[in-house]
């Protein structure tokens, strides 16, 4: 899995821009507007218990409020809902599962560090990166390849762990995503450890 480049522009539209990214990517049928992503969330989110839901959680069942929502939503006013109502109703209505992956404490009352949205689907997972810039919620798109770089497979038997190692998280740390964060930690171990290998110069 490789990461895309962070998107900077309407930052309410970073995550459809994402979705249009990866749709590119895996050779899908592109939509013509991120217009169209989001009256196909405002649709779904109609039909079902998610209309119940998001009135309920962020609007404490004012339909005047809601409907507001919804309308700057359609226009390009508003990012998705903090409680990501709106991104189970788009992955459902575009028949597609949904994977986001943070470690933004706005959303520490989930349980995990990732969540899944219509995972019924057999398809190849649409799969998100939530960071966070000037309070406002910005996504990064993921995209799984053909051409496997590494496998956990390749070494097995032949690794032992002979340290651990600890560093306290670093300043601006949520603007990072867990796969960001692992790699940082990968290369701060090598250089830790990089006396003990032949050529401590070639690890950077």
């Amino acid at each position: 899995m490789k990461s895309g480049k962070v998107f900077l522009g309407n930052i309410h539209d970073s995550f459809f821009w994402c979705i249009i990214s990866i749709y590119a990517v895996y050779g899908c049928k592109i939509l013509e507007s991120t217009l169209k992503l989001r009256k196909l969330a405002v649709e779904h989110v109609k039909k079902g218990i998610l209309n119940i839901k998001l009135k309920d959680s962020h609007f404490e069942n004012q339909h005047m409020k809601y409907r507001q929502f919804l309308t700057k939503f359609e226009a390009e006013q508003h990012n998705i809902d903090r409680h990501f109502i709106l991104a189970p109703a788009l992955a459902s209505a575009s028949h597609m599962p949904y994977i986001f992956m943070s470690i933004l404490k706005m959303l520490e009352d989930n349980p995990m560090f990732f969540f899944k949205f219509n995972t019924r689907c057999l398809k190849t997972a649409f799969t998100f990166g939530v960071l966070k810039l000037e309070g406002e919620m910005l996504f990064q798109p993921y995209f799984y390849t053909k051409n496997l770089e590494f496998s956990l497979e390749s070494i097995k038997r032949k690794v032992q762990i002979f340290a651990y190692l600890a560093k306290s998280e670093w300043e601006n740390v949520e603007n990072r995503t867990i796969l960001d964060f692992e790699v940082f930690s990968i290369l701060v171990s090598l250089r830790a450890y990089q006396d003990t290998y032949q050529t401590p110069d070639a690890v950077y």
